[in-house]
């Protein structure tokens, strides 16, 4: 019976010592954020390469769709962009950058992710 209790307590002292360090608690937050997208970032022509042409043009306040020639107002907050199209129908999906390359994905993840690349100036 003391070896049981005696074994019990050496496991308890173990599993305590292995709690994780301040330092690497820090880290995995840091890992975890996802940095805020901002205007400028996205600011620009972009294509999805499907053609040689631009897909569409992103200003200040609104979206250029170069296809059909009409704009739509947007809003970004940190990494979500919503598109106010007409008839009350908005599109909010997540924006990322790997390199050069700005994906998009909807909020309800009901499609595959898309991908933009940027027209040098």
């Amino acid at each position: 019976m003391k070896r049981l209790i005696y074994l019990l307590a050496v496991c308890v002292f173990v599993s305590c010592n292995n709690a994780p360090k301040k330092e690497t608690r820090t880290i995995n937050k840091a890992v975890n954020k996802i940095p805020a997208v901002t205007k400028d970032m996205i600011m620009g022509t972009w294509t999805n390469g499907s053609t040689e042409n631009a897909s569409f043009d992103i200003g200040r306040d609104s979206i250029y769709y170069v296809e059909y020639f009409k704009s739509f107002k947007y809003e970004l907050n940190k990494n979500v962009i919503t598109i106010h199209y007409p008839d009350s129908f908005n599109y909010t999906g997540k924006i990322r950058f790997v390199n050069d390359t700005m994906i998009m994905r909807s909020i309800e993840k009901t499609d595959a992710p898309s991908k933009f690349w940027k027209f040098k100036n």
